[in-house]
């Protein structure tokens, strides 16, 4: 990490590990995937995406724990059970925003991707997308509120 690029810190609930990010991010994006919102418990969730080398763990990393599941490999405290980042592929990864927040990050989503899983209609003149990256762009929901599914 360089010295000059902007830092931002965060750390899990009991803040007992620290992360850092250098950089703005890749792409910062709300995310509606089924895997979010059963992570998060949530109808979606607030991502940024860095590449690898712009995140480190500068305190606590014999406490960080992971899952792997499809493509997603999600990391959290083993001490009080906060969520941190997801390792993606294409040696990324995205945090999640609120871990970070408080060290002066504003997300500012460009686009909602995953919304052909959404439960929950937003209106916001966002771009929102099926998938990652490159995928199809959806139009606005015609309502607001969450789907029956």
């Amino acid at each position: 990490m360089s010295a000059d690029a902007v830092k931002y810190r965060g750390h899990c609930l009991c803040g007992q590990i620290a992360l850092e990010v250098e950089g703005a991010p890749l792409r910062a994006c709300y995310c509606h995937c089924k895997n979010c919102r059963t992570w998060h418990a949530a109808p979606l969730n607030a991502v940024a995406v860095w590449p690898s080398a712009a995140v480190r763990i500068a305190q606590g990393e014999e406490l960080l724990a992971h899952f792997a599941h499809a493509a997603s490999d999600r990391h959290w405290c083993t001490n009080c059970g906060s969520g941190l980042f997801n390792r993606l592929r294409d040696d990324l990864i995205a945090v999640y925003a609120a871990v970070v927040v408080d060290s002066g990050f504003v997300h500012e989503a460009a686009c909602h991707i995953h919304c052909d899983e959404a439960v929950l209609d937003l209106h916001d003149d966002v771009p929102k997308y099926t998938g990652w990256r490159d995928s199809a762009l959806m139009p606005e929901p015609r309502r607001t509120g969450m789907r029956g599914r």
